[in-house]
C-alpha cells in the first residue's frame, strides 16, 4: 500500500471531497442533493418535507445530467468521490464507506434476492466494474476496471482474496476459483477449471516445499 492510499483514512470521512469546486459540477452536485435530501428528511416537519419536494426536483436534473442512478435514501458514506458520474447504478439497500472513488458505468447491485454488495472505506472502483449480490468488500480494496463479480451467498472480498462464509475459509485454490468464475457452463471457464484443478492437485506438495523453504 503506497503511502498517498495510507493517508486517506477507511473510518473518518472526508467531507471537502464531495464539496463543489465549481457551478457546473454534475458528480458533486448530483451527491449534494442526496445529502441535503437525506439532512432534512431526517429533520422533519413541515418546512424539511417541502425542502425534500424541491430536492428531489434538483435530483432528478442531476440524475439526467449525469445519465446517473444514484437513489437518494442511499446509504453512502461522507468523502464519496464520483469524478465521471456517467452510469453509475447503486441499489438503494447497497452500502458504502467513507472516502470512496467510483468511477463510470460502475454497478453496484442484486441478483434479485439474497442481499446487496457492501463496500467499506476509502475502496476504489474502476470504470465499468459490476458487484452483483451480498458481497463484502475489505477497507482500501481496488478494484479494477471491467472487474465482474456475481455471488448468490455472501461472500468477501479484501485483502487476503475472496472467501465464501459457510462455516471454514476454502484454499486459496477454491478462493481464486469462487471469485473467477461465475458462468459454469462457458468454454473459458470450463478450461479454467481444468487449469485450476490441476493447480489444486499439485497445491499441498507445493505449501510443503515452501514451507521446508521457509
Amino acid at each position: 500500500m503506497d503511502q498517498a492510499t495510507e493517508q486517506i483514512s477507511a473510518d473518518v470521512p472526508d467531507w471537502t471531497r464531495e464539496r463543489p469546486r465549481q457551478f457546473w459540477d454534475p458528480g458533486r452536485k448530483l451527491l449534494l442533493t442526496v445529502r441535503r435530501y437525506q439532512f432534512w428528511r431526517a429533520r422533519g416537519g413541515f418546512f424539511g418535507a417541502l425542502s425534500c419536494k424541491f430536492i428531489v426536483l434538483r435530483h432528478r436534473f442531476w440524475s439526467v445530467v449525469t445519465g446517473a442512478e444514484i437513489p437518494l435514501t442511499c446509504r453512502i458514506g461522507g468523502g464519496l468521490l464520483i469524478p465521471h458520474p456517467n452510469g453509475i447504478v447503486i441499489h438503494p439497500d447497497a452500502k458504502i464507506g467513507v472516502n470512496c472513488l467510483i468511477f463510470h458505468q460502475v454497478t453496484l447491485g442484486s441478483r434479485g434476492r439474497g442481499g446487496v454488495p457492501e463496500i467499506a472505506g476509502h475502496v476504489d472502483i474502476g470504470a465499468g466494474a459490476k458487484i452483483l449480490g451480498p458481497v463484502k468488500v475489505g477497507a482500501h480494496a481496488r478494484i479494477g476496471a471491467n472487474a465482474r463479480r456475481n455471488c448468490r451467498r455472501r461472500a468477501t472480498r479484501g485483502g487476503d482474496g475472496l472467501s465464501r462464509r459457510n462455516g471454514q475459509e476454502s484454499d486459496p485454490i477454491n478462493r481464486f476459483r469462487s471469485w473467477a468464475m461465475d458462468d459454469a457452463h462457458s468454454p473459458m471457464t470450463t478450461t479454467a477449471d481444468r487449469i485450476l484443478g490441476k493447480m489444486g492437485a499439485d497445491f499441498p506438495s507445493i505449501k510443503a516445499k515452501l514451507h521446508q523453504a521457509v
